[in-house]
């Protein structure tokens, strides 16, 4: 939910910004359980949700409040029909006056909203390296290895938040990738909450095998991937077949 809100705050609606959104999310959450699934220790990284991710998210609430949905204030039902241009719409180099200072006019001038999905997407690189740094570290001598982390390797623990992943973007590419149904209607946010919910029952798993030290297993796998394979076979069988 907090990622629909916020991706309406920023301006983002109905696209594949939102989609990314909720992936980078959904990707943070799932980095920190598995770094904790072999190291024991709840890491937070210098780029947290918890803490860094929910107070920019505040003040993005706070800054659309203030500058809403115009450059001149916020304005739902503008007495000539223009709304004007979203403020976050407004372009990053342009809006720090940098547009013609060099080296800035040789970087893509990108929209403020889109220019936070790439800080978002930075933070979460940082976060992927840390994660890694601490696994194998807790893997550098065999007594301090988990013991129902032994057999595994890290790395390939993190396909089963890829392969749904992929999925649900396959889903969602029908009928064309640039012009998806989904993403383009109101269905958008059922579909978006039903994958939030998918994922925290995978997560939730995840915890359970690190409390019980492995009696509940690693879960590598989840039946309502089926299901969404399913649906996203059908949605392109005509793509897929050229009819």
């Amino acid at each position: 939910m907090e990622v629909i809100l916020s991706s309406r705050a920023l301006g983002l609606g109905r696209s594949w910004w939102t989609v990314t959104s909720e992936t980078l999310t959904l990707a943070n959450f799932y980095l920190t359980t598995w770094e904790e699934y072999h190291t024991g220790i709840l890491f937070l990284g210098y780029f947290s949700g918890p803490v860094e991710g929910i107070l920019i998210i505040v003040a993005i609430y706070i800054i659309t409040g203030f500058r809403g949905m115009s450059d001149h204030g916020f304005t739902v039902f503008p007495a000539h029909g223009n709304i004007g241009t979203l403020f976050w719409e407004t372009r990053i180099w342009t809006f720090l006056g940098l547009e013609n200072v060099y080296p800035f006019n040789h970087i893509p001038n990108l929209a403020l909203n889109e220019s936070f999905m790439c800080f978002a997407a930075l933070g979460l690189v940082v976060n992927i390296v840390h994660a890694c740094l601490n696994v194998y570290a807790s893997r550098a001598y065999l007594v301090t290895i988990r013991p129902h982390t032994k057999e595994t390797n890290p790395l390939s623990l993190l396909l089963p938040f890829l392969l749904p992943v992929g999925i649900q973007v396959a889903w969602l590419s029908h009928p064309a990738f640039n012009h998806s149904a989904i993403i383009h209607s109101a269905l958008l946010v059922p579909f978006l909450c039903a994958w939030g919910l998918q994922f925290a029952h995978q997560v939730g798993k995840i915890i359970l095998a690190h409390v019980t030290l492995g009696g509940e297993e690693f879960p590598c796998w989840n039946w309502i991937w089926i299901w969404n394979a399913i649906g996203a076979l059908d949605a392109n069988l005509p793509r897929l077949f050229g009819r």
